[in-house]
């Protein structure tokens, strides 16, 4: 790996500020990056406006499918503590029942189980938590 080393470099507040706006628009998180990518000619993928909503997109669903991971791990736990006290078929089928009928509803708050059975809500936020 090559040795880098950091170049000053002065900018007044409008420069700085229009270089600011620039990385945010193209995407950068870091200004260094910005100034660095657009220095040695390395910005085509971020440059394009287009790219960019398409990957604030991208990022957007990704963290929505993540809380959508997290909301079947707690259901899956609660269904393996379920198994594991010994339920019956019954109370297993009437929480998925519950947890259709939310879906359905396009309710699945992350206190879901709070709302469907508040007694197995505590035990769950125990194990997924702790």
């Amino acid at each position: 790996m090559s040795e880098s080393k950091p170049i000053p470099i002065r900018f007044s507040k409008d420069e700085r500020l229009r270089l600011q706006q620039a990385a945010a628009i193209a995407g950068y998180k870091y200004l260094s990056t910005y100034i660095h990518d657009k220095a040695l000619g390395l910005d085509q993928t971020h440059g394009d406006p287009e790219a960019w909503a398409a990957r604030q997109e991208i990022n957007g669903r990704l963290a929505e499918l993540g809380r959508g991971q997290q909301s079947l791990q707690a259901t899956l736990a609660l269904l393996i503590y379920l198994v594991k006290q010994k339920a019956t078929t019954g109370d297993v089928s009437d929480l998925i029942a519950a947890l259709e009928h939310a879906v359905q509803r396009r309710i699945l708050p992350s206190n879901l189980l709070a709302e469907i059975e508040p007694a197995l809500a505590e035990p769950l936020q125990r194990m997924t938590n702790g």
